[in-house]
């Protein structure tokens, strides 16, 4: 799928975005939130890649980190721990 970074819409068909919102109930992540993001990231190297922008100008990024030999995203870990959602558009 090829995305222009200034914002414009991708590709027509169905994708994920490539982004996290917090939780439908929150206008923002929760402090436990936060605090998971924080230990999940404290003291390794992560990566991550910009794959658009949002309206409003702020990146919408996935991040990465190494666990063993293994690239683990924290993204999908946010979600399955409850701390985020998964936006979808068709």
């Amino acid at each position: 799928m090829n995305i222009d970074p200034r914002g414009s819409e991708p590709e027509p068909g169905c994708h994920f975005h490539p982004f996290i919102d917090s939780a439908p109930w929150e206008s923002q992540f929760s402090a436990e939130a936060a605090l998971e993001l924080e230990e999940m990231t404290k003291g390794v190297a992560l990566l991550a890649k910009c794959v658009r922008y949002h309206k409003s100008g702020m990146p919408m990024v996935h991040i990465w980190k190494m666990v063993g030999d293994e690239l683990v995203s924290l993204n999908h870990l946010l979600v399955q721990r409850g701390f985020a959602i998964w936006v979808e558009t068709c």
